[in-house]
């Protein structure tokens, strides 16, 4: 998020990861090493184990599939399983120094709203969100980063960039997480050069066209099929 390391470092971790019940060397242990250094093996790859606890691949038909990974998690259907997933491998072990941390993060932050008698506030806009929307979209989002093409062999087409409407990557793309082809062909390049390394990468005719051919979660802005 940040060039200067320690800067990155707290960003990473007070303004954002805490807020979410998210510890930055879990992260960086499940999803930076893991996930894209195990991209579609199972038992490695934390992200993949959760596309098949979730049953993505076990659909019968696709009324199925549509009822139970598009419409169930509008009415919160998939939100144990989410946030399940999220505390195996995002939130750590309490014996985790990290842990200690976030706890008295979160202390601090208690003791203020008490304090300014704003609790409820603290309750209803961030924890019910947090227990709702925010699993909710994430789930779309997961899905949409590699479904169903993460059983592929080849690294440039186990990953989707998503090109949908401004409305869906308000919620959807924040930090340029819409290009995750490129985030995993390239972590380490930083968000903020995310644009200008598609320009060059769409010089290459494979990328070009296989970027073609992606859309959004539900809508599109290239004229692409969405997911």
């Amino acid at each position: 998020m940040a060039k200067n390391r320690k800067l990155n470092d707290f960003l990473g971790k007070y303004p954002s990861g805490y807020l979410i019940f998210q510890t930055f060397e879990k992260y960086r242990q499940s999803h930076v090493i893991k996930h894209h250094g195990f991209l579609g093996i199972e038992n490695k790859d934390p992200d993949y184990d959760f596309y098949i606890q979730s049953k993505l691949f076990a659909s019968r038909s696709l009324k199925e599939f549509i009822f139970r990974h598009l419409i169930l998690p509008l009415f919160l259907g998939k939100t144990f399983d989410f946030i399940s997933y999220l505390i195996r491998n995002r939130l750590g072990d309490f014996k985790d120094k990290e842990i200690k941390y976030l706890i008295l993060f979160w202390i601090a932050i208690f003791g203020i709203c008490f304090y300014v008698n704003v609790l409820d506030i603290l309750l209803m806009y961030w924890f019910v969100p947090l227990l709702t929307s925010f699993p909710m979209v994430g789930h779309f989002i997961e899905m949409a980063e590699h479904f169903p093409i993460i059983k592929n062999k080849r690294e440039i087409e186990k990953s989707w960039n998503r090109f949908g409407n401004k409305i869906e990557l308000f919620f959807t793309g924040l930090h340029k997480e819409n290009y995750h082809l490129i985030r995993h062909l390239f972590a380490n390049i930083p968000f903020w050069n995310l644009d200008k390394a598609h320009n060059i990468l769409c010089k290459n005719e494979e990328y070009r066209l296989l970027n073609s051919n992606m859309g959004g979660i539900f809508s599109s802005s290239n004229k692409a099929s969405s997911l």
